[in-house]
């Protein structure tokens, strides 16, 4: 290995091969960046979400607090609110669970408002309900499963949950990440399309340099060693046809032979 990269033709596929792969470990890098961007950006929207309505959750609770409103009718204001929060074209909302896992509010199946959902588990045996309950307990958090809904089907996605610890409510909301996963393979697909596209240009670049280069200096080699040892053609083996700095290299080696034997 040492004496291939030693040589002038190892030295080219250096110059080549080199700048290939910083292309390549470079785009390796950009990929796994782009990647944590676009999972960050949408922990970061789904919290933004939660905590807005948290904050109008927390103002109703003042009220109540201050003795300007009741308990019930602060809770039926929020969960009104609640119910009308969409975002990303109404395909999602805000849901509500009690910390004993009841369900107050779930705006696109109504069928599971007061339903008992504590215990309720992805196919990964994820109890998301519960996660999400208790990261609500501990401030706010992210959980990760797996799930199903439309035309989604054992999709992985991503809520994010907090809570309002003096009523035992936790609220959140979560969105699908595969589409990242699908931004990632297309960006990944390009990527692989333009090496694989450069690489053929390097392959036709070495096989011009190698033919116009290296074998004009493996003739001159050759050439020399046969005029070193004293039977070689001074005329006939070196290039002597061109305008490079070879052809004048040849020239100027014969000139030098001829003087040295004369």
């Amino acid at each position: 290995m040492k004496k291939l990269f030693s040589s002038i033709k190892g030295k080219i596929l250096l110059l080549i091969l080199v700048p290939m792969l910083i292309f390549l470990f470079e785009h390796i890098y950009i990929i796994g960046m782009q990647k944590s961007q676009l999972y960050d950006s949408k922990k970061e929207m789904i919290k933004s979400i939660v905590i807005t309505s948290h904050n109008v959750i927390i103002a109703y609770k003042k009220l109540v607090d201050s003795g300007k409103m009741t308990k019930e009718e602060a809770q039926k204001r929020s969960i009104e609110y609640l119910d009308k929060v969409r975002y990303q074209k109404g395909n999602n909302y805000i849901f509500g669970y009690k910390y004993n896992g009841d369900c107050f509010n779930s705006p696109l199946t109504k069928t599971c408002e007061g339903v008992n959902k504590y215990n309720a588990k992805d196919k990964n045996g994820v109890q998301l309900i519960k996660e999400l309950i208790d990261r609500a307990k501990e401030g706010g958090g992210y959980v990760e499963y797996i799930w199903t809904a439309g035309t989604k089907v054992d999709a992985p996605k991503i809520s994010y949950s907090k809570g309002i610890d003096d009523w035992e409510w936790m609220i959140g909301t979560g969105v699908y990440v595969d589409d990242v996963e699908e931004t990632l393979f297309l960006y990944i697909t390009e990527i692989i399309l333009l090496f694989l596209g450069i690489g053929v240009l390097m392959l036709f670049l070495i096989f011009w340099v190698f033919k116009t280069v290296i074998s004009k200096i493996d003739n001159i080699k050759s050439t020399m060693s046969d005029i070193a040892e004293g039977d070689g053609d001074l005329t006939v083996s070196l290039p002597l046809s061109g305008n490079d700095e070879l052809t004048d290299l040849s020239k100027n080696l014969i000139l030098l032979s001829i003087r040295y034997i004369f």
